[in-house]
């Protein structure tokens, strides 16, 4: 006892470990209501709500866009009785450190993205968008659904919290028309509907999950089937 004691009592001090920086600091928050950008379609019997991180300074910031973006998602999603609802945007400038750690792409671990979702700023609903400027991040359109996010995680448990995201860069967001591409098609929707429908890429065309390349081929119809998917995992 007299040695435990003295053990104790001689003992440096145990101190916290200091809170790491967060990854990204919020500039401002705001809801965007439904009413805003959900265009004249027949009532939805399905919302979906999302949050959105965007990067302070980006293009997507400009008044006007993340309305219009989402009301063109929305009325492809409408098409199969759901609508976009209410959605959380959060303005962020990241740092540094954050900004590296999305920058890491390395075989060996988990996607990029899964380094950063431990930073607590991140909004808690889902599904969770991502949007950056030109050059922040390699430019990139990506989202990560239940099928892609188990395959992950045989190897890397890590990457449950990248479930249910999405990431697109202002340049692919925003790159000019191809022939592959109609008017009708929205990168979000696509994205979403990974997400929404934990549903991959067709080769059948028009379609807005066709990887197809011929002119035209990417628009903004979701077959019965995709519908299904969408309704059924919502």
């Amino acid at each position: 006892m007299v040695l435990l004691l003295a053990a104790l009592l001689g003992a440096a001090p145990v101190r916290a470990q200091a809170p790491a920086s967060p990854l990204f600091e919020i500039v401002s928050r705001k809801v965007i209501y439904p009413a805003s950008f959900v265009p004249v379609t027949p009532a939805a019997k399905l919302v979906a709500p999302l949050a959105l991180v965007v990067e302070s300074g980006s293009g997507w910031e400009a008044p006007g866009v993340l309305e219009k973006e989402l009301g063109k998602a929305s009325a492809i999603f409408a098409r199969c009785g759901v609508t976009l609802g209410e959605t959380e945007v959060v303005s962020a400038r990241w740092s540094q450190e954050g900004l590296r750690l999305l920058n890491v792409a390395d075989p060996y671990k988990a996607p990029a993205e899964a380094s950063v979702m431990g930073e607590p700023l991140i909004p808690s609903r889902r599904p969770v968008g991502f949007f950056f400027a030109k050059g922040s991040i390699p430019s990139t359109a990506k989202a990560y659904n239940a099928t892609s996010v188990n395959v992950f995680k045989q190897r890397f448990p890590e990457a449950a919290g990248i479930l249910d995201t999405f990431w697109i860069t202002y340049d692919e967001g925003h790159r000019p028309p191809k022939p592959d591409t109609a008017e009708s098609y929205s990168m979000i929707a696509h994205e979403l509907a990974h997400i929404l429908g934990d549903i991959g890429h067709t080769r059948a065309h028009p379609n807005l999950m066709t990887d197809d390349e011929s002119a035209g081929a990417k628009s903004g119809d979701l077959d019965d089937g995709q519908c299904a998917a969408i309704r059924n995992l919502r």
